[in-house]
């Protein structure tokens, strides 16, 4: 039901001056005599219509000059109309902030066009300047939120930039000290986890003892956020269903967007280095994916790559148009490869330049991880996962690849698709949540090695896991194992290949010589290419976007490739060729941790530890294994390249760290998702207005000021014109 209430109702004491017109007029009026002259009787009937219109323009002038001062000293006491959110009384309050600090926040103010481009490094810990930016927008917010505080009040402030960090465990009375952290809290160069900073911050308030609680949220709300936070929640991809974030009623929610115009940005996706096509006058291929984020076409874009570290020109350029929404391949031919070991792929800076670079590496990379996704009950007793382990590490020591096994119906299998290259291992069938994964895992930028066998649905595979992964098609089993004398060899059909490079060609040769008496007979799309076939024409070794697939099995019940001398090279090359070469941007972002095996004899009992790209030393943790050091770092904080070095300065490793593509898309979220997050729902505030009135509106009502400053005015130019005459002569 609504009702009334007066922000500043001390000013209704001014209703009292609207009496003044009234007494003047009492005390002004005059005793009059009647005085008769015959000659003007005939004139008194015209007189008392006079009389009439003049005493009714004076009333007409009474009312008016009363409303006027009444009006006017109800607008000052700043009456509003409340409309069921419940009013905030005169107790106080906890107060919660959620400030989205995510790198989406660093593009530029679409409100704010007239500054150039944030580029560069920034202060305060943020490493690009914040100055133009959204997230300048979104710290000012939060500060007009601090601004409405009372003394009494407790505050706390949540980072949602994963992973959420809150600076204060409990609510403080001391608003300076939060002031301070949100003047001084960096951009990460992370996603947001809004639904985890709203939970930690809806525990907080939860606890509060003060009666009135509000969460404040301030973000650009974008749309990849929103949709993350409803699929967690709903434990489904679809977005739109999830249910609402259910806090205790009494805990009022206010969304407050940075803002609402979408920004048409464009990013370097993914890069990689092509060097076995490398012709005599330059020193190698790389390719680099653009993406276009706008509903624009991006014309004839810049594409410039340059090292690392080192000073000169670029080592290669080339021109791209990039559809709206879509995505392209850049191919730079370079002159030469930086000395460094250190490349970087630019675009021309544009409202979120952060985004604009991408990095590799030219050398070999450290430790990779590769998980082992096996079809068996009992990995432990898969003969193909024995294989895979013998000649992925054979010392055990994981020198160069850190191996992880786990079954097809392991429940937590799609939150474990985070390794630098998955392998399938004659999986009979997946959950359609770990194809979803396996296929935002491969847009990512990770390589897929699929490997059929025995335990192969083809039927499976043709309708719910390679139309997601692969254009390629299973048309049934070819062969007899039993009969040993029909055998079919493998030939390489895509010579020059990365993967077959230094394989001898040729009758005989070690690649040739494996037998093979049943595969799985593949089709394979437009999109695909197939890199070696079995003789007789049927497809080996198909490659399409980021995955392989290879149709036969690896555990030697097939074919005798795990006992030959091809094997342990050709795994070795298409492991290595999905991570850094077919992969497209290195697997390593921003908030994973680094890890380097060496020998201890390369140590010398010397201390190691990572560099960032800004030059800060981040000491690495070190445990030893086998006779072997392993050395690791913290979770990776900045997009770059970074070194493992000796305290001497001897480089040990080198590794390219890049930005989560996905947060480059900075189409904010329908504004008709954001106040059904909650339930009740919250209140979405107008970012275009001023906070402080936004922020009175949405706790005590509409204010109705403003209305009746406009009344008043309209009712002294009525009284203006009666006064003259000109309405009532």
């Amino acid at each position: 039901m609504p009702f009334l209430q007066f922000v500043n109702g001390v000013f209704l004491a001014g209703l009292a001056a609207a009496a003044l017109p009234i007494l003047i007029h009492l005390f002004s009026r005059r005793r009059t005599r009647t005085v008769a002259f015959p000659s003007l009787e005939f004139l008194e009937e015209v007189s008392r219509k006079k009389v009439r219109r003049i005493q009714l323009r004076q009333f007409l002038l009474l009312l008016l000059r009363v409303l006027i001062i009444a009006l006017f000293a109800l607008a000052i006491a700043r009456p509003t109309v409340q409309s069921g959110m419940g009013g905030i009384g005169r107790g106080n309050s906890t107060v919660a902030i959620v400030l989205d600090n995510s790198f989406s926040m660093a593009a530029r103010d679409p409100a704010r066009s007239d500054l150039p481009p944030p580029v560069g490094t920034g202060g305060s810990g943020s490493p690009v300047p914040e100055e133009g930016t959204v997230y300048e927008t979104a710290k000012l917010r939060a500060l007009e939120i601090l601004s409405m505080m009372r003394d009494g009040d407790r505050a706390v402030l949540a980072l949602a930039a994963e992973p959420v960090r809150l600076p204060y465990e409990s609510p403080i009375t001391d608003l300076g000290l939060l002031r301070r952290e949100i003047e001084q809290a960096p951009l990460s160069a992370r996603p947001a986890d809004l639904a985890r900073a709203v939970e930690r911050s809806a525990r907080l308030l939860a606890e509060g003892r003060t009666p009135n609680r509000e969460l404040y949220i301030v973000s650009d709300f974008q749309r990849i956020d929103i949709e993350t936070w409803r699929a967690a929640r709903a434990g489904v991809e679809d977005t739109l269903s999830g249910p609402a974030a259910a806090l205790p009623e009494e805990v009022r929610v206010y969304l407050v967007p940075a803002r609402v115009l979408p920004v048409e940005n464009l990013a370097i996706e993914r890069v990689r280095l092509d060097l076995a096509a490398s012709e005599a006058e330059t020193g190698a291929r790389l390719f680099a994916t653009v993406a276009n984020h706008s509903e624009q076409e991006a014309r004839e874009v810049v594409v410039r790559a340059l090292p690392e570290g080192e000073t000169g020109d670029a080592l290669g350029e080339a021109y791209v148009t990039v559809p709206p929404g879509g995505r392209a391949d850049a191919t730079l031919l370079l002159r030469r490869l930086p000395e460094s070991g250190r490349l970087s792929v630019r675009l021309t800076p544009d409202p979120l330049s952060w985004d604009n670079v991408g990095y590799l590496v030219t050398e070999q990379p450290g430790l990779r991880r590769i998980l082992v996704v096996s079809g068996a009950s009992d990995p432990a007793t898969d003969p193909g996962v024995r294989f895979v382990r013998l000649a992925l590490d054979p010392s055990g020591t994981q020198e160069f690849f850190q191996i992880e096994t786990v079954s097809a119906d392991d429940p937590g299998l799609a939150d474990r698709l985070d390794a630098d290259a998955v392998l399938l291992l004659d999986v009979p069938r997946l959950p359609a949540s770990v194809v979803d994964r396996l296929e935002r895992y491969r847009a990512e930028g990770g390589g897929l090695l699929v490997v059929l066998g025995q335990r192969t649905d083809p039927r499976t595979y043709n309708t719910t896991i390679f139309p997601r992964l692969a254009e390629i098609e299973l048309l049934g089993m070819r062969g007899d194992p039993d009969q040993e004398d029909l055998y079919r060899s493998l030939r390489v059909s895509a010579t020059g290949h990365p993967i077959f490079d230094g394989f001898p060609a040729g009758a005989g040769a070690t690649l040739t010589s494996a037998r093979f008496q049943r595969v799985l007979e593949a089709r394979a799309g437009d999109g695909t290419r197939v890199l070696a076939e079995y003789s007789g024409g049927l497809p080996a070794l198909i490659e399409d976007r980021n995955v392989l697939v290879m149709a036969s099995s690896f555990d030697g019940e097939w074919n005798d490739l795990p006992t030959s001398g091809a094997f342990v090279p050709l795994l070795h090359r298409m492991l290595v060729y999905l991570i850094t070469e077919g992969s497209g941007a290195d697997r390593r972002r921003v908030g994973t941790t680094l890890e380097e095996t060496v020998d201890p004899a390369l140590l010398e009992s010397r201390t190691a530890f990572f560099v960032d790209p800004q030059g800060a030393r981040i000491p690495a943790e070190r445990s030893e294994r086998d006779g072997k050091v392993r050395l690791q770092s913290p979770p990776t904080t900045l997009p770059g390249t970074y070194r493992l070095v000796r305290e001497d300065g001897r480089r040990l490793g080198l590794y390219a760290v890049n930005l989560d593509p996905r947060e480059s898309d900075l189409r904010p979220a329908p504004e008709s998702w954001l106040p059904a997050l909650f339930d009740p729902p919250a209140v979405l505030l107008r970012p275009e207005g001023e906070l402080n009135r936004e922020l009175i509106e949405a706790r005590y009502g509409r204010e109705l000021w403003s209305l009746l400053l406009l009344i008043v005015l309209g009712l002294m130019v009525a009284e203006s014109l009666i006064g003259r005459g000109k309405l009532l002569p």
